[in-house]
């Protein structure tokens, strides 16, 4: 979204200041889930995967991951929801879990991967 702010008095003579003010804005809701802990976190690598650890601060959550080959383009966050990578590319992986409890930790392991 992009805010426009104007200003008029509301004397008989509607003085309006037409200084606009232009601001980039995201919308979110106010208890969204954070990420609590040191997580996300990188718990082990191994030859061909890792683990990924998280814990949130909300309960009835749900996290959702996707590994793109380095150098590639960042996904949006709607991309990731959609566990796709950027521009809808198949991601190396990708994942989600449902969080019933707050600050329950999870891992999600990815395997498979070529060194």
């Amino acid at each position: 979204y992009v805010v426009y702010v104007a200003m008029q008095d509301l004397s008989p003579y509607g003085n309006v200041n037409d200084d606009r003010v232009s601001e980039a804005l995201s919308v979110t809701t106010v208890d969204a889930p954070h990420f609590v802990g040191d997580t996300p976190s990188i718990e082990a690598v191994y030859e061909t995967g890792f683990e990924v650890r998280v814990a949130l601060s909300k309960p009835k959550s749900k996290v959702y991951l996707v590994v793109i080959e380095r150098g590639g383009q960042n996904p949006t966050a709607t991309e990731v929801l959609r566990g796709t990578g950027s521009s809808g590319t198949v991601p190396v992986a990708s994942n989600d879990v449902y969080l019933a409890q707050a600050n329950a930790g999870f891992s999600f392991q990815i395997v498979g991967l070529i060194p």
